[in-house]
């Protein structure tokens, strides 16, 4: 009865909705506030012949090799090929769905930190995607995002573009309509430069310039 119960709470703790309200998020709006961490450029591939240790690449190549290796520790070691070029993608933690993914003859599209090791250029956990020959790249820098254990980044994308198309208001502008008067004139509306100079009336220190500049910063 007790492992009953702590099967259905672990089973309750893994659902989308828990994940989510571990990151704070529990509604549209706040999908659209979780904000990147970073942004990665995945628009341009580059030829693994060309590949430098050190930085992230994306590239593309044919899977000649995917098997599970024991030593030093159990691993998911997968051997790409772009020509004569060859790179190895590593996966210390996988799920048998990624195994099943890069199988023989596939073509994948990485992106990941290129290091050396014992046999070659090699990615450690990159991203992958099995691709289409002529799969066209994104026109824009992908985000990556702060996320939990069992929320992949691209879920997590596709439930932020989701709830944008859903409620397209959520990108509407919130700062006050005279914010982009300000930001295109250096002259501020009447309110604030009355404001202003009061400002500049009370206290000696404050140049008239100065506090007009400092409603359009």
């Amino acid at each position: 009865m007790a492992r009953t119960k702590k099967t259905a709470e672990k089973k309750t703790s893994n659902t989308l909705a828990n994940k989510l309200s571990r990151l704070g998020i529990a509604r549209d709006q706040d999908l659209v506030l979780h904000l990147p961490l970073r942004y990665e450029d995945r628009t341009q591939l580059c030829p693994l012949e060309a590949v430098k240790p050190g930085r992230a690449w994306q590239i593309e190549g044919t899977v000649i090799n995917t098997d599970i290796q024991y030593r030093p520790r159990r691993q998911l070691v997968c051997l790409i090929e772009d020509g004569e070029a060859k790179l190895v993608l590593r996966f210390f933690n996988f799920y048998p769905s990624q195994q099943k993914a890069l199988a023989v003859g596939k073509l994948v599209r990485a992106f990941g930190d290129v290091r050396e090791g014992y046999f070659g250029m090699e990615m450690v956990h990159p991203s992958f995607h099995v691709v289409a020959c002529g799969t066209p790249l994104p026109d824009r820098l992908t985000p990556v995002y702060p996320t939990t254990a069992g929320l992949s980044q691209e879920h997590l994308r596709k439930l932020v573009q989701g709830a944008l198309a859903k409620n397209p208001a959520l990108l509407a502008e919130t700062l006050p309509p005279w914010t982009s008067c300000c930001a295109a004139s250096p002259r501020r509306p009447k309110r604030i430069s009355s404001a202003g100079s009061a400002a500049g009336r009370s206290s000696s220190r404050l140049e008239p310039s100065a506090s007009a500049g400092a409603g359009c910063a």
